[in-house]
């Protein structure tokens, strides 16, 4: 049987995107790629800036996270797809490091 996803969850495929910018914006912050003197705050505006770039709302993302969050296999089958991408991502990068 399948559900209508509500209009405010975001499909997962864009949940897939937004979860794959939000981790490349943390590993920056933790790599401390980001200025020396990189804050909360600063870490706080990159994440609202994630999500500006998706057109979505905090509340959309983590009303998003919670409705997949029922299912464990849509959460699966989304983590396995950002990490998927994450994976094409950084070997992309070290394809062109090599070149």
């Amino acid at each position: 049987k399948t559900t209508e996803t509500p209009a405010h969850i975001l499909n997962k495929q864009e949940l897939v995107d937004v979860q794959v910018d939000l981790y490349l914006v943390e590993a920056a912050h933790n790599m401390n790629i980001l200025k020396k003197d990189s804050t909360e705050a600063e870490y706080n505006n990159l994440f609202e800036t994630v999500l500006k770039k998706h057109n979505i709302t905090k509340n959309d993302f983590e009303s998003s996270l919670r409705y997949y969050a029922i299912d464990n296999e849509s959460l699966n089958e989304i983590y396995d797809s950002v990490l998927v991408k994450l994976t094409k991502l950084e070997n992309e990068v070290t394809y062109t490091k090599e070149q």
